[in-house]
C-alpha cells in the first residue's frame, strides 16, 4: 500500500466515489497508512483500482490507479504528464458546466497551495501592524490561517478570518512595548499614498484647463 504522500505527490486524475458504483464492482477493501484502496479483483492493484485519502486539511480525495503522459511523436523517449482538465480542448464539446468545474478547481488549487498561507499573513500584518515582520510572527499568522485556531478564537476550519486576524493582532510582536523603539518597526506608508496624504493636508486644487494633477519624478529622491 502506499502512502498519504504517495497518493497525493504521484496520482492526479480524479475517481467517482467508490459507494457510488454498483454492488459487485470493487470487491476487496484495503485500509493501511491512512490510505483506503477500493480493488475490482480480490489483492490485485490495477487501472480499476480507486484510492480515497484525506490530505492534511481534512479534504477527501479520490484517484484513479493511472498516470496520463503525452509522447512526443518521432521522439517517444520524450513526454511530459497531460495536466488534468475538466474542459474539452474541442471548442464544440465545451458547455457551461465543464466551465465552472474548472473554474472552482482552479480558484481550490490557489487557496490550499502551500504559498497562500503565508503570502496573505505577511500582507495583512504589513496592513495591521509591522511592514517588516519577523519570520516567526508570520509563520504564527500563516498557521493560523491553515489551522483555523489561535487560542480561543476561530472555528478550526481552514482559511478562518478570525484566528488569523487574531493571530495578526495578539502575537507578542504586535503587542511588544519594547519593540517600538525599534526603527524597524512599525508601519511604512506606500510613497504614493504619502503624496496624496500631502495633497489632501494642502487641501490641492486642480486648474479647470488641467484634467488630472500629474506627478512628475516621484520613483526619484
Amino acid at each position: 500500500m502506499p502512502s498519504v504522500e504517495d497518493v497525493l505527490s504521484k496520482l492526479t486524475i480524479g475517481a467517482f466515489d467508490p459507494l457510488a458504483y454498483d454492488d459487485g464492482t470493487f470487491v476487496d477493501v484495503l485500509h493501511s497508512n491512512g490510505v483506503t484502496a477500493y480493488l475490482s479483483a480480490i489483492g490485485a492493484f490495477n487501472t480499476d483500482t480507486v484510492f480515497v485519502v484525506n490530505d492534511a486539511y481534512g479534504r477527501v480525495h479520490r484517484f484513479k490507479n493511472l498516470k496520463e503522459h503525452v509522447r512526443i511523436s518521432g521522439a517517444p523517449e520524450y513526454f511530459f504528464r497531460n495536466a488534468p482538465s475538466f474542459m474539452s480542448v474541442l471548442n464544440t464539446e465545451a458547455v457551461v458546466r465543464d466551465a465552472r468545474y474548472e473554474t472552482e478547481a482552479a480558484l481550490e488549487h490557489y487557496l490550499y497551495h502551500e504559498n497562500t498561507a503565508p503570502f496573505i499573513a505577511y500582507r495583512l500584518i504589513q496592513r495591521f501592524t509591522t511592514s517588516n515582520p519577523n519570520p516567526n510572527y508570520v509563520k504564527a499568522v500563516a498557521m493560523a490561517f491553515r489551522k483555523g485556531r489561535y487560542d480561543d478564537f476561530g472555528t478550526g476550519k481552514y482559511g478562518d478570518m478570525e484566528a488569523t486576524m487574531a493571530a495578526v493582532l495578539l502575537e507578542p510582536e504586535a503587542r511588544s512595548v519594547v519593540l517600538n523603539a525599534d526603527p524597524f518597526i512599525g508601519g511604512v506608508k506606500e510613497p504614493l499614498l504619502r503624496v496624496m496624504a500631502l495633497m489632501r493636508s494642502m487641501e490641492l486644487k486642480r486648474p479647470d484647463y488641467q484634467s488630472i494633477v500629474r506627478l512628475f519624478d516621484v520613483d526619484k529622491k
